[in-house]
């Protein structure tokens, strides 16, 4: 009976454990650079934890994203290769 109890409690005891982040978007990530410029470089410090958590992934497209519009490069059309 007491190790039940524990088994249902463990897990919401864990749930609390970590911070709760807000996920920013790509386009918010476009807008704000102090953000982005934070972000990234607390990415660049710790890539094993934080390479693949959602704001690393959107601050660093959005970067990308920019870095290529200032050189002229434009957005690829999707390609619907079920017309075929």
């Amino acid at each position: 009976m007491i190790t039940s109890r524990w088994l249902v409690l463990f897990p919401v005891l864990l749930t609390g454990c970590g911070a709760d982040e807000p996920v920013r978007s790509v386009d918010w990530y476009k807008t704000h650079n102090a953000e982005r410029a934070i972000q990234i470089s607390e990415c660049d410090r710790d890539p094993g934890r934080l390479a693949l958590t959602p704001n690393c992934v959107n601050a660093k497209q959005a970067e990308n994203e920019l870095r290529l519009a200032e050189r002229g490069f434009r957005k690829r059309e999707t390609l619907d290769l079920k017309e075929r």
